[in-house]
């Protein structure tokens, strides 16, 4: 594509409000992701969040939990809410070519990182899970519902989501645990 991928201000500010904080994840949440990623075969992942504290707080605990298990953490990728193209952080994050990407994040940044992703890299959303906050309408309004086929991620009860032909589900048989 020619065009940049940012989004202006205006259009998240429409759309998101503006670059709040997703909640906090919980424990029934980050148990989901690694059942999710183990589910996948994944043996390496790299995760990507966002600057705010309860993202960078769950990327951790699931970082602390998948080496627990016995998997390998090939980096940690935090890109800011804001910024003037998030190339470094999206070409930081595909460096190591991972099994699976793990990514959470507030919604307007989340989005803004995940269209740099498909606009400048080989990364896809059928090698993703993503914590609750990635299920965010806002969050797929921003990113292009079109680019996210086989986003699947937890819920903050430790539910399961995906999303197929624009379209997200709960509980999608094929990813329940």
């Amino acid at each position: 594509m020619t065009l940049s991928p940012r989004l202006d201000d205006a259009r998240v500010a429409a759309i998101a409000g503006s670059y709040d904080q997703p909640e906090p994840h919980t424990l029934a949440e980050i148990a989901q992701m690694i059942r999710l990623a183990s589910s996948r075969g994944a043996e390496t992942v790299t995760i990507g969040h966002s600057d705010d504290p309860h993202s960078a707080a769950a990327a951790k605990a699931f970082a602390t939990a998948w080496i627990e298990r016995g998997g390998h953490v090939l980096g940690t990728v935090q890109w800011p809410s804001d910024a003037a193209s998030w190339l470094r952080e999206a070409r930081n994050l595909i460096r190591f070519h991972p099994d699976l990407y793990v990514l959470g994040g507030a919604p307007a940044g989340l989005a803004q990182m995940i269209r740099r992703l498909v606009w400048s890299t080989n990364w896809t959303a059928r090698s993703t899970i993503g914590f609750a906050s990635a299920a965010a309408p806002a969050m797929h309004l921003l990113a292009g519902v079109q680019y996210l086929d086989g986003l699947t991620g937890a819920t903050r009860d430790g539910d399961t989501w995906r999303i197929t032909d624009a379209e997200i589900t709960l509980n999608p048989p094929q990813e329940r645990a």
